[in-house]
């Protein structure tokens, strides 16, 4: 099965919540992820990503501050235990770009690396397990206050948490 691991905790380290960007690819895209041990890490993480064609790479999603998140939820059961990870996004203020974006999120299966505001990089769903819609909506907001957006969130099941990704290959997987 699986052997114990230990947690440490810095207490000089700072913690921050939340989401700075993401990248999201067609899954059917990938050929491989690599998960291994690198320079900087000691513990397992996603060493490589390798595309069908050549110049396939993540497409970036600039999100709005303080409007993207990813949750994982393990869901244990008499015959299995998996993961469920859901990834949120909000496009604020409607328009045809954001429109098509949102739209192409129904039907797609994707994978997604997010950059969260401490500076790890995190990939969330695989070819076999890939990302796609759980819901979404568009909402025009009622008061002037009022968000006017699309929020969709995507969402996997795999056996295992999302695994971070090694800083040093994002220039070469991502656009």
């Amino acid at each position: 099965c699986g052997q114990l691991s230990n947690v440490t905790y810095d207490l000089c380290t700072g913690n921050l919540g939340g989401l700075s960007k993401i990248w999201l690819c067609d899954a059917e895209l990938i050929s491989g992820i690599s998960i291994g041990t690198s320079t900087a890490y000691t513990q397992d993480v996603v060493t490589a990503v390798t595309f069908t064609t050549g110049d396939t790479k993540f497409m970036p999603f600039t999100m709005k501050k303080n409007t993207a998140s990813f949750q994982s939820e393990v869901t244990v059961g008499d015959s299995n235990t998996y993961v469920s990870t859901t990834l949120n996004l909000v496009f604020p203020h409607q328009d045809s770009a954001k429109r098509v974006a949102a739209q192409s999120l129904l039907l797609a299966e994707a994978v997604a690396i997010c950059l969260d505001k401490n500076n790890h990089y995190w990939l969330i769903g695989s070819k076999d397990n890939p990302l796609s819609i759980e819901s979404g909506s568009a909402d025009s907001g009622t008061n002037k206050d009022d968000s006017n957006n699309y929020t969709i969130a995507v969402s996997c099941e795999s056996t295992e948490f999302p695994y971070e990704v090694d800083a040093s290959i994002i220039s070469t997987i991502c656009a």
